[in-house]
């Protein structure tokens, strides 16, 4: 983390003096000397607010002569003049030092040390923005992500996808089900009481790929209506965060089915859209080789946002730390899967959890800020229908990666806000990368 500034840094005008301390978690403090024009000024305006809230007879509010309220409310006039004085020298303060709360409801801490008729002095600590250091492209290094590779297979496999959309169904009954098989199954928790539905109704192809290993040595064998008990385990190859504690369950066959595929040929190829299979096999690798290239720049974006992170250390604001961790950690808590893993932690595996959350969260912000920040010093445009990319074709439909298309009649102030940092992000981030490229 870079080192919060220690020497406070001094300003003056001709009516304040301010001295600007930084300290940890982005909190600043302000040493004020307020000099006589704000004190008159602050005096003046006192007097007036409280000669409008008090009747004197033979005066209308606020027409009462200055002396007679002077002499008269000397004390409310007194307590209204501090609050103007530390109104008025924030006002300033924050002016001169250019140093404004994190938002408008960032809480201000304030402490009148001193006033008389010729000064005053005050102390005012609060949360700010953070100091984003400058980004330096012609420093930043990154190797070249390739794109995977569509293969005649890759599109073969992908045109069964589409033969498998369109396909009947054909129910098995006087057979077991077999590799090639789809299966309609639930599954229980039975080591849970009461026992937990885990899937209803679920179909799964029965292959290695098309479901977990457990699932397939269980189902290979069984009818149409059998049951059986065993452990739910997570393949060995899946990432440490997506495995599931083991679970005893008991899986029941609902359904054995046999796919009828429509052949290959120019009727398929025109429910797609397509006048041939010629056309269609083309449109296929041309939107495959689109999506690859737009997966090989998402992990480009992920390994330059690292980049950024590590190189630009900075000091981050406690509130927004903890709000976007409590965020997260809500979003996990509705998550039955994580929900699940939680219950299966001890109490230092939960701390640990929590713990990579906040970090998560942290990242998140520094982030944000990172690229706020390339966007505001470079005037990059952010218009939300760049992101409004709706599927264009029936290809796209079937096999693109959803619409990402927003309506704004619809949309809350929150998601309208979420929308735009996402395409501030990607803004940031795809500007960096042209900058690494063109070096």
């Amino acid at each position: 983390m870079e080192k919060v500034p220690e020497e406070p840094q001094e300003l003056t005008s001709e009516n304040i003096s301010v001295s600007i301390t930084r300290k940890p978690d982005c909190m600043v403090e302000l040493s004020v000397k307020a000099k006589k024009p704000v004190i008159d000024k602050a005096y003046d305006k006192a007097v007036k607010e409280v000669s409008k809230e008090v009747s004197i007879p033979g005066f209308r509010k606020g027409k009462a002569p200055q002396q007679l309220i002077i002499s008269k409310y000397d004390s409310s006039i007194e307590e209204r003049w501090k609050k103007t004085i530390a109104d008025i020298s924030f006002q300033e303060s924050a002016k001169l030092a250019k140093t404004p709360p994190l938002n408008q409801d960032s809480r201000i801490s304030f402490d009148l040390k001193s006033h008389s008729k010729e000064e005053a002095e005050m102390t005012f600590a609060y949360e700010a923005e953070p100091l984003i250091p400058e980004i330096k492209f012609d420093k930043l290094e990154l190797s070249k992500e390739e794109a995977v590779e569509i293969t005649e297979e890759k599109v073969e496999e992908t045109i069964r996808q589409l033969q498998l959309f369109f396909a009947k169904f054909n129910i098995i009954t006087e057979r077991p089900a077999k590799d090639g098989d789809f299966v309609v199954i639930d599954v229980d928790i039975i080591d849970e009481d009461p026992p937990q539905k885990a899937l209803t109704s679920a179909r799964f192809e029965v292959t290695e790929k098309g479901m977990a290993k457990w699932m397939r040595e269980l189902i290979l064998g069984m009818k149409a209506g059998e049951s059986k008990e065993g452990t739910s385990l997570p393949d060995e190859d899946a990432i440490d965060e997506h495995k599931t504690p083991e679970k005893k369950v008991k899986l029941t066959i609902i359904s054995i089915q046999e796919p009828d595929l429509p052949k290959v040929n120019d009727e398929l190829a025109k429910k797609v859209g397509c006048e041939t299979v010629e056309i269609m096999k083309k449109n296929l690798d041309t939107l495959l080789n689109k999506q690859a290239l737009e997966q090989a720049q998402k992990i480009r974006r992920e390994k330059i946002s690292d980049v950024l992170i590590e190189l630009y250390p900075f000091d981050l604001p406690k509130t927004l730390v903890d709000r976007e961790t409590q965020y997260r950690l809500k979003q996990v808590i509705s998550d039955p899967v994580y929900t699940e893993k939680l219950r299966g932690m001890n109490e230092e595996q939960q701390k640990e959890f929590i713990a990579s959350i906040k970090t998560q969260g942290e990242r998140a912000v520094r982030l944000f800020y990172l690229c706020r920040s390339i966007v505001q010093k470079n005037s990059l445009s952010l218009n939300p229908e760049e992101i409004n990319s709706q599927a264009k074709t029936p290809l796209e439909v079937l096999f693109g990666e959803g619409s990402t298309g927003t309506n704004s009649q619809t949309e809350t102030q929150e998601q309208k806000a979420l929308t735009m940092s996402k395409l501030m992000l990607t803004k940031a981030q795809d500007f960096a990368l042209e900058k690494l490229d063109g070096k």
